[in-house]
Formats: C-alpha cells, sequence, structure tokens
C-alpha cells in the first residue's frame, strides 16, 4: 500500500494548479490507476486520502474530465471511504470529491 499511497500523493501534487498536467495524467490514465489502486487498498486510509485528493484536483476545471470521473466509478469509492474511514482525513477528502463531481 506504501507504494501506491506514494503514487497517488505524486499524481495529487502533480495536478494541482496545472491545467496541462491535469490533461496529461487523465490521458495517460491517471483516473483509472488512481481508482485501481484504491480499489486494491481499501483499507489504507493513506491510499483514501491521497487518492480523493488526487482525484478532486484531476476534476478541477474540466466538465469533461469530472463526467470521466464519474463514469470511472469515483461516486461509489468516495462513499465506500466514508464508510470505512470515517472521521478520518480521508473521508474528508472523499466528501471534496463527492462535491467536486456534482
Amino acid at each position: 500500500a506504501g507504494v501506491q499511497e506514494w503514487g497517488c500523493g505524486a499524481l495529487c501534487d502533480l495536478a494541482h494548479g496545472s491545467e496541462e498536467r491535469r490533461a496529461a495524467i487523465a490521458a495517460a490514465g491517471g483516473i483509472e490507476a488512481v481508482l485501481r489502486g484504491m480499489g486494491s487498498h481499501g483499507g489504507s486510509a493513506g491510499v483514501q486520502d491521497w487518492g480523493c485528493a488526487a482525484l478532486c484536483n484531476l476534476a478541477a476545471g474540466s466538465e469533461e474530465r469530472r463526467k470521466r470521473i464519474r463514469q470511472a466509478g469515483a461516486i461509489p469509492a468516495a462513499q465506500a471511504v466514508q464508510h470505512a474511514h470515517g472521521g478520518t482525513k480521508a473521508a474528508e477528502y472523499a466528501s471534496g470529491l463527492l462535491g467536486a463531481l456534482r
């Protein structure tokens, strides 16, 4: 889970504040990679935390990307994070992601 956590964290940081990087990450399959990692490591609050944060950053600035993130399964993934990790930073990021995808 540690490698996945660091990977999601790196994508989160790269996607922050740069439309060009957000578009490149999405084009390279980053949305799906983050969600696969979250699905494989549901018990890791760190992976869930950084995964939700990365998806939230990727959702910024593009309705097309938000639609793609929704279609890839981010809403049920974020709801699962809220259920499994309630009261944690991961649950806060999951709530933020759900808000960003509305």
